[in-house]
């Protein structure tokens, strides 16, 4: 599997060392690319939500954190930058994105398990929805729910 990276090195480690950093690079990245995605600038807000991707996987490490909301910080992110990929056209890079993002949630049941069976499921739907989907999942069928992390 390609990965893409959107942080350097040196982002990585300074965010990877401050959660309060990690958690303003985040909504900045993703405010920017929503603002993006909305306009129809596809190409400029893939950038901004790859590094929202990353930057929620950081959260996603640390320990004593509020898990809930960094399940739904990463939720957004790979949501959202799976809506440009299909945007830009690139719907291999998204089925790809999506599959990772549940496995690593996967990885996380036996943490907040209500928000992350919400996650799952919001990525379930997003995954069914993807045109060209090589492989659907069955989920129950839900109304999409926008996910607010809770501050």
């Amino acid at each position: 599997m390609c990965t893409q990276h959107f942080l350097c090195s040196t982002h990585r480690t300074q965010l990877s060392n401050n959660l309060v950093k990690a958690v303003e690079c985040f909504f900045v990245n993703m405010k920017t690319a929503n603002a993006l995605y909305q306009s129809g600038r596809y190409n400029e807000a893939f950038p901004h939500s790859g590094c929202a991707v990353e930057t929620a996987k950081l959260i996603l490490k640390v320990e004593n954190i509020d898990t809930a909301n960094a399940l739904l910080y990463f939720t957004q992110a790979i949501i959202l930058t799976v809506q440009i990929q299909e945007k830009r056209l690139q719907l291999s890079g998204a089925h790809q994105l999506i599959q990772q993002a549940i496995l690593r949630l996967k990885h996380n049941i036996h943490v907040s398990p209500d928000t992350l069976n919400v996650c799952l499921e919001e990525l379930y739907t997003t995954q069914i929805q993807l045109p060209d989907n090589p492989e659907p999942h069955e989920a129950k069928p839900h109304k999409f729910r926008h996910l607010h992390a809770v501050h």
